[in-house]
């Protein structure tokens, strides 16, 4: 596949204002829009689309190792993934959007426990 090719066809995951100004921006067919990440990869496994336009990869696989099974389905399928972030598998690889991810990830603030429950219960009162 070539970047930016106008005959690419594409899934949303998550559509949202911003994944739709991007798959303008990069040209693309958006084919499905899904908010269902089980019946987007169904539909990947049968090759119904080139790309995934998403927000951010963490939306699509929360944790790391599901990212790593996830990412490598994709690769066999020969499908990328184009966020809002600027991650582009098409232009990066694989390899390389999963470890800025992980670096990211690493670097992005924790909230402690204490901190979450605190927030939690006062969301409930």
């Amino acid at each position: 596949m070539t970047m930016a090719n106008s005959g690419t066809h594409a899934a949303m995951f998550e559509p949202s204002a911003a994944t739709e100004a991007l798959a303008v921006a990069e040209r693309l067919v958006v084919v499905a829009r899904y908010r269902n990440r089980e019946a987007l990869l169904a539909a990947a496994a049968r090759r119904e689309f080139d790309v995934i336009l998403l927000e951010d990869i963490s939306r699509l696989w929360p944790s790391e190792p599901e990212r790593a099974t996830g990412a490598a389905f994709l690769d066999r399928l020969r499908i990328d993934c184009v966020t809002c972030r600027g991650d582009d598998t098409r232009r990066d690889g694989w390899p390389r959007v999963l470890y800025l991810a992980r670096v990211l990830a690493q670097e992005a603030p924790q909230e402690s426990r204490a901190s979450r429950l605190a927030r939690m219960l006062s969301a409930t009162t």
